[in-house]
């Protein structure tokens, strides 16, 4: 038990305690009092004058920010009119202040305010002083320190799941009440926190709808995985809610195994119910395995497991292999060697000193200790259904385990997909249990009663797990609760027993017709006693008389002692109470429980202890009001064994005095004093009453308490109903909210199959309850009761019932309510066999008799008699639900609808309430098949919260579900069969008709007799297309509909539409899918700057690199494939290029949306899309753009946040950055990511996104760990010789001096992030790099090296700034009047005179070095605004106009690197130029060959827009006129596919080795493994490559799943493969770390899920360096036999007889041509309505 020190102030501050000068000697020791320390024995010499006391004070211990403080001042009828002052004082300054004004025997109440604070540092003291009215010198004075506690609010946190998969978005609310349950007015900030505690999304003092915080956050498709954290915290009040983040893979298909959460023991068998679907609900078939297995129940949880296990390791095995010397700080710099001061966790960012690391390695535990039971197998059979049940005895447990108590069932299975060919596994748990019943007195032990008063209690019955007992069940039990009192004599009496007996009343109802009876000839009263089967029953006939009132009284009576076990009938509580003898010491409570099926009594015991009082006096207090609810009265009753002038009263509830007065009894005799007060919103959700009083004439205080629980959570009466009726198609529903006008009204949904685990986290009763119960430390006097439901499927529920004093004596009734008492000679009784604990010393009372020391506490064993030493040791209940919990969350495996994926949210809606008390709110219906729960509450101004008793179902079951598929890309010719599925779950068989709508843009594919079909000339038909089709009642159907894209639209998008017409609904479905075009992609990009800064026109040519056509004469092979040429122009204003294309946040992709593409995955890819995205930003902001902008400035910062969090995935507590999961830290990477995060955080932005100041600390101070004593940055061991960017490597004559430099502008870009000792170890560390670059300056002969150190130093104001700037301009290079740098020379775009001798230019060529000149050019540019200043010079016009003809994206120079410090350079360039200011431009676009002409505006209003223009005919040229006065950028892509080998694109140096080899298996085709060998060849460039990706075109319709390529990637197959991308419609894309010159090989399974015919024949298989694109291959091959492949080949049409889903009509539906047609028009008709 937790004892909180009670301050008694008897005159320590006052005369008592301090010997005034000619004062008389006042006796005021409790030694010199005499009154025995050992027996109630008053030997207090009559002789010795004893001071009476003048006043009694009390105040709480407790000062709460935002409250009054209330100080209740009482004088007694010895002392003289007083005034009296009480002030609160913060730190020692006095925060507030009053008095009052006393006569004696008068009591009154001082109001303190206390202040807002956020400190909990602070320290409060309160100082009482009292002095004459009329002046004059202080009588008395007392001062103590208080505790001062945060919480002033109830904060009750929400969240729409409780775990999330990536890529979702967490929505947040925050129910925030002040202590009368009003809701919070003020603001308040929402962080959103990762599991390694850095804070990744924040929002700054939200104002709150009602009370009521919301918020929603964006998770990353790959998020950092464990628990995040959600914070609230208002004015220092700090709230947290933990939830789990996962990442999972859909698969095509799902398992599932289903089983009860809990089985009993008496159960013979275990039902494991084992389905398969498809995500869409299509049934899985094919081959079932189930393997049994069993364990002890061990409480482990892996699903649900906090990845504290992880970070412990990472902890320790990062702190013992941080080899670093400690020599690193020197102290020439000034610098203490190895601070330990400076870390402060080094559990979280370890030791900087290796050496002093004493971290053990942590246990593992073991988690997957199963025993195999057994396995049943079940092959497929068509027309067989092989799923279902399955089934485990409880012989083969009891076998197996040697027991079934204890053991937990896990139940395996592997669906084999028949027809895909595919294998996954679904699993589920169970319990198994005995059905042991839970009797318990409620309460906490020890209880304490008082003698001579009455007892209040109640016992609860449940079964062992918190469930509650069936109504059925309690009815016919009996309860039976026996009760012995002992006496001080040590005699022991038993008292009356209480009984509940079985429900009778109905039996007694059925006999009050004597008329009936005696009709009937049927026996009542005396002679029908012994009408009974068996001797032992009871006729209820024999209670009837022939005296009819006799009978209604006797009747009336039954059914008032049943009133009295009403509440125990519904939920197996009863309260009971009892007159206790005097005299009595003890109370030993027994009770039992039987019922119908638990024939042997259950039973319980508790001990309850007398309190003390002197003389044996006692004061009880009590209340006659069983339920209190706010706004009504409540009776209290205070009794006393001896005569009782006047007692006061004390109303507290959350440590705060509340109310307070006196009532008057009778000094005579002892009398029972009744008394009412009006419940208040204050005293909710609970309140104690304290009475006390002062005995005459021995000046005892004597006092009692009790607690009552307060119903206020439904005073404001609100009503919630989902209407259905307005539309039958169940699309839409609406919601009907009422409540009092400008209440905010709240709902949330959630699927009930997930109800059990994802529902855990809605705000419910029980919730705000438990939130409102936390206010108090001691929570002994809190009787809880808590039901669950065992599967999970029911909100949980929670009763609080009354309790009587827990406090022994008045000095523990006062210290468990947290009262301070302030007094002179006022005596506080203390039990007298613990009067001799003394706290300070470290011992503690026990309740009667002894001590106990801290170490005893919680031990295991009772050092007190009465057990209290053991009576605070945590509450197992509580720990048993949270372990329920747990197990609920991790006993089946993941699956798509666990996360509610798409459509979890469609009943979260907030709305307030008009003035009418209503609004209407349409949700529209997701199409899930399932029942949903609807969980709604409101919080109004004037009542307060209102929630819903129990949630809303809503069934979202269309009678009909129709869905379809097909690929999202296709190539040209190629033929694909549309998947449809109907789906009938109406219990009616249905006729239907599937239509497939005609459209210009394809064809439908006819299917000839015997399922021939040409491959690539099928036989087609155009218009609408109409199927006729059967489907009975609860099944499915799947029909597939081949189509052919027409030879019109070889490109581009095509959308079909499928509908479905039944007799009760029609829908339809649309599905749009992309052409692509043949072959292997060739792509050629033109850029140029269009500058009329200085001149008025200017006229540019460009030329278009395909021909008009693709044959070649006399030869067999051709330029291109017809047809696959695409083109486009695009213009942009200003020198950056288009920002935010498409009106939407930018990433890498649509950056560089031509040619074979971009992709990317890992921590520098996330980095990219953050830093593009903030560049052009910061651009907006310079150039005065943001606030026209700014509804998509909040897109892009909600996109940046979601790209933060997913670079932040690999962010480690030690502060380094790994660029994917299995990879390892690198020191480039984490200062590129920092460098990063100093851009994004910009104090405008912290509203929208905010970077934790501890991401840039402990980064920094990693990084400084990676610094030598010469100040030489070294790459981690791990990269050292093979850095993932090449520009990297270590530079023989000069060191690291690239990384160095790079690096050093990192820390120099975060100097003013950093904050305490690490901004000094910064500096020093900066200082050191600094002088390493200057002594190596001279040695720098590489123009990168060069411009980056020079960059460096420029940054950090070197003195030798001017010279490296001075050596990188003679490094320069000049090639057409344009300027850069770069270690080899990079040739312009070529320039070809044609048509009357024009200089038309050409697509630039992918040269060796390209990304290292735009990269090294960029940071020369940011070197010349550094050294030179404002303006724009000519050499920066020059630098400028060569940079832009570097692109190889729309959006994008060469790769990402280079991009980002190429877009900070022209972001400073177009700034520093004001071009935008003086911006009209007019540019004439003119395409001949394509008989387009177009004019194109741009002005300083949105002047870098990006301007598109489509070639239709890709041939010929493209004409540039430009006039007016500004600067744009033009561009031209180019793409086109071959086929013919020599024809594909090269690379100036070839550098790679690449060869692909598959090889067919499955039906037709339908499995192809895929061999890929590669190795590097540039060995004269390096060793080794640097960041490698390779792309591999697989056919369309085939797919790999996700955690497949993750298998691959663990197998260590190739150990530099880190990580697989296969989720690119097409693609399956794999990420090397390096690649050497020895060969290396990996084999890859794909499979076919969509049915494509015809495929193309060309296909390639692309690697290449993505930071040095220039550094490819690309490896072409032909797959004819999958080109030869017909419709019915891959079972692509429901006309193919010899697939499985083939549709033939059943007799019954072979109409004749007249029925046909009568029929067909009739359903299309109900269609076309909309039925």
């Amino acid at each position: 038990m937790r004892l909180i020190s009670l301050v008694w102030l008897t005159g320590l501050f006052g005369l008592a305690g301090r010997q005034v000068s000619g004062q008389r000697r006042v006796i005021g020791d409790i030694r010199e009092q005499k009154v025995s320390q050992v027996a109630d024995i008053d030997q207090r010499e009559e002789n010795v004058y004893r001071r009476p006391p003048t006043y009694l004070i009390v105040a709480s211990r407790i000062v709460r920010p935002s409250t009054i403080y209330q100080v209740i001042v009482s004088l007694l009828e010895e002392s003289p009119p007083s005034r009296v002052r009480a002030a609160l004082s913060r730190d020692g300054v006095e925060v507030y202040g009053d008095f009052v004004n006393l006569q004696p025997r008068e009591t009154r109440s001082i109001l303190l305010q206390v202040p807002p604070g956020n400190n909990a540092d602070s320290e409060y003291r309160l100082r009482i002083e009292g002095s004459g009215i009329g002046g004059g010198a202080i009588i008395f004075e007392n001062e103590t320190t208080l505790e001062f506690s945060r919480q002033f609010l109830s904060i009750s946190i929400s969240t729409n799941r409780a775990v999330y998969d990536g890529g979702q978005d967490v929505r947040v609310r925050a129910v925030m009440l002040d202590t009368s349950l009003q809701p919070y007015t003020e603001i308040a900030d929402l962080f959103i926190i990762d599991p390694d505690g850095f804070i990744i999304r924040k929002w700054n003092s939200k104002q709150l709808n009602n009370g009521v915080l919301t918020g929603i956050f964006y998770l990353p498709e790959f998020p950092k995985v464990g628990f995040w954290t959600i914070r609230v915290a208002s004015q220092g009040q700090v709230e947290e809610k933990k939830i789990k983040v996962e990442k999972y893979y859909n698969p095509q298909f799902e398992v599932f195994v289903r089983m009860p959460t809990f089985v009993f023991d008496t159960d013979q068998i275990i039902e494991a119910q084992v389905s398969a679907a498809y995500l869409y609900e299509k049934t899985a078939k094919g081959n079932v395995i189930v393997r049994w297995y069993a364990k002890k129940i061990d409480g482990t949880t892996p699903l649900y497991n906090d990845t504290s296990l992880y970070r412990q390791e990472f902890s320790y095995y990062h702190n013992i292999s941080n080899i670093r010397t400690n020599e690193l700080y020197n102290n020439v710099d000034g610098v203490p060697i190895r601070n330990l001061s400076l870390i402060v966790r080094p559990d979280r960012y370890g030791y900087v000193d290796p050496y002093v690391n004493t971290t053990s390695q942590p246990i593992r535990p073991l988690f997957q200790n199963w025993t195999y039971l057994t396995t049943e197998t079940r092959p497929f059979r068509k027309n067989v259904d092989l799923g279902g049940t399955f089934f485990l005895t409880m012989k083969d447990v009891r076998n197996f385990m040697g027991t079934t108590q204890g053991v937990q069932v896990r139940a395996e299975a592997f669906v084999t997909e028949y027809f895909y060919n595919n294998t996954q596994r679904g699993f589920c748990e169970t319990r198994i249990i005995n059905q042991t019943l839970s009797l318990r007195f409620v309460g906490n032990s020890p209880m304490v009663f008082t003698p001579g008063m009455l007892f209040e209690g109640a016992v609860s019955v449940r079964y062992h797990d918190q469930v509650a007992l069936p109504a059925e069940d309690l009815r016919d039990s009996e309860l039976e609760i026996n009760v012995r009192a002992k006496k001080k004599d040590g005699s022991v009496v038993d008292l009356t027993k209480i009984r509940v007996p079985k429900y009778v009343a109905d039996q007694f109802n059925e006999f009050q017709d004597i008329d009936r009876l005696a009709h009937y000839g049927q026996s009542f009263g005396s002679d029908a006693i012994y009408d009974v089967i068996n001797n032992n029953d009871i006729n209820p006939a024999a209670f009837i008389t022939n005296n009819v009132d006799k009978n209604t009284e006797f009747l009336y009576s039954i059914y008032a002692k049943e009133k009295q076990f009403e509440e125990y009938r519904e939920k197996g509580v009863h309260r009971f109470r009892f007159e206790v003898p005097e005299l009595t010491e003890e109370l030993y409570l027994t009770a039992y429980y039987s019922d119908n099926k638990n024939p042997q009594n259950t039973y319980t015991e508790a001990t309850a202890y007398a309190s003390y009082g002197p003389r044996d006096r006692h004061i009880q207090v009590r209340s006659s009001t069983r339920n209190i609810a706010v706004g009504e009265y409540v009776v209290f009753h205070v009794k006393s064994n001896f005569p009782l002038p006047y007692f006061d009263w004390l109303i507290v509830s959350k440590n705060l005095i509340l109310n307070s007065g006196r009532e008057y009894g009778s000094d005579i005799h002892a009398v029972t004093n009744t008394f009412s007060l009006v419940v208040s919103s204050e005293m909710a959700p609970g309140f104690h009453i304290i009475v006390h009083t002062v005995t005459k004439p021995d000046d005892f205080m004597l006092s009692n308490s009790a607690y009552f629980p307060v119903q206020a959570i439904n005073r404001h009466k609100i009503e919630f109903k989902l209407t259905q009726i307005k539309d039958h198609l169940k699309d839409t529903v609406e919601a009907t909210c009422r409540g009092d006008p400008g209440a905010v009204f709240l709902s949330s949904s959630i699927r009930s199959a997930v109800f059990a685990t994802q529902g855990k986290n809605t705000i419910t009763k029980a919730s705000i309850l438990e939130s409102l119960h936390t206010f108090e430390n001691v929570d002994k006097h809190i009787h809880r009761v808590f039901f669950t439901d065992r599967e999970g499927t029911k909100p949980d529920e929670v009763s609080y019932y009354p309790s009587m004093d827990y406090g022994v004596d008045t000095n523990r009734t006062f210290e468990l309510n947290e009262l301070l008492i302030f007094t002179d000679f006022v005596f506080i009784p203390q039990t007298p066999l613990t009067r001799q604990c003394n706290k300070t010393a470290g011992y503690f009372p026990c309740l009667h008799k002894g001590c106990y020391t801290a170490d005893q506490i919680c031990n295991g064993y009772k050092d007190c008699e009465d057990g209290l030493d053991e009576a605070d040791c945590g509450d197992e209940l509580s720990a048993q639900q949270d372990a329920t919990l747990r197990f609920r969350l991790s006993r089946v495996n993941r699956y798509t609808d666990f996360y509610d994926v798409g459509s979890g949210e469609w009943g979260w809606f907030d709305v307030n309430i008009d003035e009418d008390r209503e609004q209407f709110y349409n949700l529209e219906v997701p199409l899930t098949t399932d029942t949903w729960y609807f969980n709604a509450f409101s919080i109004s101004k004037k009542h307060g919260i209102g929630i819903m008793d129990d949630p809303l179902s809503f069934d979202s079951i269309r009678p009909v579900h129709f869905y379809c598929e097909a690929p999202k890309e296709v190539h040209r010719g190629e033929s694909v069969g549309i998947r449809c599925m109907i789906m009938n779950r109406s219990p009616y068989d249905l006729e239907t008709v599937i239509m497939l709508m005609g459209s210009d843009d394809y064809e439908f594919i006819n299917v000839e007799s015997y399922g021939f079909v040409e491959s690539h000339n099928p036989r087609t038909s155009k218009g609408d297309h109409h199927h006729l089709v059967f489907v009975r009642g609860q099944d499915e159907l799947e029909v597939h509909l081949p189509i052919k894209p027409t030879p019109d639209r070889e490109q581009g998008e095509i959308t079909a539409y499928v509908t479905l017409s039944t007799q009760i609904m029609s829908n339809t479905q649309e599905l749009t899918i992309n052409i692509l075009p043949e072959g292997s992609i060739v792509h050629r990009h033109t850029s140029l700057l269009l500058d009329l800064k200085s001149r008025a026109n200017e006229i540019k040519y460009m030329n278009i690199f395909v021909d008009e056509t693709p044959e070649i004469p006399y030869e067999i092979f051709r330029r291109y494939i017809y047809n696959s040429p695409y083109g486009r122009v695009s213009l942009s204003g200003d020198v950056i290029g288009p920002t935010f294309m498409k009106n939407s946040p930018v990433h890498l992709e649509s950056m560089f949306p031509d040619g074979n593409g971009r992709f990317g995955k890992g921590t520098e890819y996330h980095g990219f899309n953050l830093a593009a995205n903030t560049w052009q930003l910061h651009y907006y902001r310079l150039t005065n753009q943001f606030q026209s902008n700014w509804d998509l400035a909040k897109r892009v910062f909600e996109q940046m946040n979601i790209e933060y969090a997913a670079v932040m995935r690999r962010f480690s507590t030690q502060g380094w950055v790994s660029i994917w999961d299995t990879a390892k830290p690198s020191v480039w990477l984490t200062s590129w990511c920092i460098k990063i995060f100093s851009h994004v955080s910009f104090q405008d932005w912290e509203d929208y996104i905010y970077i934790d100041p501890e991401v840039f600390g402990s980064s920094v101070m990693w990084l400084i760990n990676q610094q030598d004593v010469e100040g030489e940055f070294m790459e981690t061991e791990y990269y050292n010789e093979h850095p993932l960017h090449k520009p990297m490597t270590r530079n023989p004559e000069a060191g690291n001096i690239a990384l160095t430099a790079h690096v050093l502008i990192s820390l120099q870009e975060t100097a003013d992030k950093l904050y305490g000792e690490i901004k000094k170890y910064s500096s020093s560390a900066r200082q050191r790099a600094r002088r390493f670059l200057e002594r190596n300056l001279p040695k720098i002969t590489d123009p990168y090296e060069l411009a980056i150190v020079s960059y460096a130093l420029v940054l950090a104001r070197s003195p030798e700034a001017d010279a490296a700037y001075g050596r990188l301009l003679q490094m320069k290079r000049e090639e057409s009047g344009m300027v850069y740098w770069s270690p080899t020379k990079i040739n312009t775009n070529t320039v070809k005179y044609l048509q009357f001798n024009r200089p038309f230019l050409e697509g630039k060529d992918k040269q060796f070095n390209d990304a290292v000149a735009v990269e090294a050019t960029g940071y020369a540019l940011l070197v010349l605004f550094q050294v030179q200043g404002g303006g724009v010079t000519v050499l920066q016009d020059q630098i400028v106009t060569w940079l832009n003809t570097m692109r190889l994206g729309v959006g994008g120079f060469i790769a990402t690197q280079d991009t980002i410090v190429a877009l900070e350079a022209l972001v400073s360039y177009s700034y520093n130029s004001r071009i935008k200011d003086i911006t009209n431009l007019n540019i004439e676009i003119e395409i001949p060959d394509s008989n387009i002409t177009k004019n194109i505006y741009f002005s300083g209003n949105g002047i870098s827009n990006l301007q598109e223009i489509v070639i239709p005919n890709v041939w010929g040229h493209v004409n540039y006129h430009a006039t007016g006065a500004g600067q744009a950028v033009a561009q031209l892509d180019i793409n086109w596919g071959i086929d013919f080998e020599p024809y594909k694109d090269h690379p100036q140096v070839q550098c790679f080795n690449l060869t692909i080899d598959e090889n067919y298996r499955g039906r037709n085709k339908s499995e192809i493994d895929v061999k890929s060998c590669m190795s590097w060849t540039c060995i004269g460039d390096s060793p080794t490559s640097g960041l490698t990706m390779l792309v591999v075109d697989i056919p369309t319709g085939y797919i790999m799943l996700q955690p497949d390529a993750n298998k691959i990637v663990r197998s260590g197959q190739i150990p530099q493969l880190k990580d697989a991308d296969v989720e690119k419609p097409g693609k399956t894309i794999w990420y090397f770390e390096y690649l050497s010159e020895a060969p290396q090989c990996f084999t890859h399974t794909i499979r076919r899920y969509y049915p494509v015919a015809n495929l193309t024949r060309t296909r390639q298989a692309v690697i290449v360096e993505p930071l040095r694109p220039e550094r490819f291959f690309v490896y072409t091959w032909n797959s004819t036999s999958l080109y030869i492949l017909s419709i019915c080949e891959v079972c692509g049409s429901y006309q193919c007889p010899f697939c499985p889903f083939y549709s033939s009509a059943p007799p019954v539906l072979v109409l004749s041509t007249t029925l046909l047609a009568t029929v067909v028009p009739f359903l299309y008709l109900i269609h076309s309505s909309g039925l």
